[in-house]
């Protein structure tokens, strides 16, 4: 029976051992190879690197282009400040 997120493990005794939540050893272990950023939660580099590939995206629209006019890099680092840090 699990309690308050806790996993019990009964022991050779057959006292039950209460084991804390671990992120190794839950559903999200396979995180730290499987994403881009070989990592259990997104590196500064890695949010910088999706930053300029959404960036990349945006500019990449003429109408987008058209509407920032001479504003596109105050947006770009207006919206730089605002993105999540790690």
């Amino acid at each position: 029976m699990c309690v308050c997120g806790q996993a019990a493990a009964a022991t050779a005794t057959g006292r039950v051992h209460h084991v804390g939540w671990r992120i190794h050893r839950s559903v999200f272990s396979p995180r730290a190879v499987e994403s881009d950023g070989k990592a259990m939660v997104d590196t500064p580099e890695l949010l910088e690197a999706m930053f300029e590939l959404d960036w990349g995206r945006i500019v990449s629209k003429e109408n987008a282009v058209r509407m920032l006019g001479d504003e596109a890099e105050a947006v770009r680092e207006e919206l730089r400040r605002h993105e999540p840090s790690p």
